[in-house]
């Protein structure tokens, strides 16, 4: 059964047109239903979403196409996680109650007891905006405090 509904959600991803030109992406869950009119996909439980360098895995995922064109993926969960592993650069991991990825500029908001993680670097607050192209962090503590931990490099020495 579980087999069936994630070939169900990915039946449901490849035939709302969201793949883009570039990167496709492919989302697994337990459940899934698609308004293509509304432009709305919804995926329950056990939700991967998995493009191009960047994992998400959360309890609820909801997809916005606006005229078939992917505008942004909300993820929800206790925690909602993130990973993204770039070709170039340090991994990062990200988590939080809610996480959302807009599309067009590559950009996570990582919501409700958020905590980044790049390398060994540490990045904590109630909201954490992360660019992923640039892979600039902004942190925010929205009333309470944030909190970063950067780990110090080793040198090089000139030869």
């Amino acid at each position: 059964m579980r087999s069936a509904n994630l070939l169900l959600a990915t039946l449901l991803l490849a035939t709302s047109g969201l793949l883009q030109a570039g990167e496709p992406m492919t989302i697994e869950a337990d459940s899934a239903t698609l308004d293509d009119r509304r432009g709305v996909s919804l995926y329950r439980d056990n939700v991967v979403v998995v493009r191009g360098d960047l994992t998400l895995h959360a309890d609820e995922v909801t997809v916005h196409h606006e005229q078939r064109q992917l505008d942004r993926v909300v993820a929800r969960g206790r925690p909602a996680r993130m990973h993204q592993r770039p070709a170039q650069g340090e991994a990062t991991d990200g988590e939080g109650r809610h996480i959302t990825w807009f599309a067009e500029n590559e950009v996570i908001h990582l919501e409700q007891q958020a905590r980044l993680t790049r390398g060994d670097d540490l990045f904590t607050g109630e909201r954490i905006v992360y660019e992923t192209t640039t892979q600039i962090v902004r942190a925010d503590g929205q009333g309470g405090r944030v909190r970063a931990v950067i780990q110090s490099r080793e040198r090089g020495t000139a030869e």
